[in-house]
């Protein structure tokens, strides 16, 4: 996003992204650490070797993001907004579906919508747990209701009623 260094001199195509804006930096781990922490507030500090320092190790834990984390994400949005399971699969790189199942946790996706754009596809009314399953329903039924036969009252007999009327 950033197209101009702090001089207000506008980046080459081919300045680098990570570390220091425009600036190479040899290791994309020792990047992605300072993007992260930079991100979040955090001025890193480095150890001798080139390690972060313990203060840094502790600011980057505290953040709790990983490099790997962006390859779900990128998954996640790609299933959300309608990208099918399989070319997530082949986009990731996954050896077979349930491997992708599991990794974006597509069994739990959000299955009211998936039936929601299934009944807008049909042009039926969508309906919900609390209103009557049979309202406005446009298909053909399976079952049909069977009528229900009522028997008189008889109030003359016996104050017991009879024993076939209890089971």
């Amino acid at each position: 996003m950033a197209k101009t260094d702090p001089a207000g001199r506008e980046y080459p195509p081919t300045a680098y992204v990570f570390g220091k804006l425009g600036a190479r930096i040899r290791s994309v781990k020792k990047a992605w650490e300072t993007a992260v922490l930079k991100t979040h507030g955090h001025e890193p500090k480095w150890a001798n070797g080139g390690k972060l320092s313990e203060e840094s190790r502790t600011a980057l834990r505290s953040v709790d993001l990983h490099f790997h984390d962006l390859r779900h994400e990128a998954g996640s949005r790609w299933f959300e907004s309608g990208v099918p399971l399989h070319h997530v699969k082949e986009l990731l790189g996954h050896a077979n579906i349930s491997q992708t199942d599991t990794y974006l946790n597509a069994g739990r996706a959000d299955l009211h919508e998936s039936i929601k754009r299934f009944d807008a596809a049909r042009g039926e009314r969508s309906t919900n747990a609390s209103s009557d399953a049979s309202a406005d329903f446009r298909g053909n039924p399976v079952v049909n209701k069977p009528k229900i036969e009522h028997r008189p009252i008889d109030h003359v007999g016996p104050d017991k009623p009879s024993k076939d009327l209890l089971h």
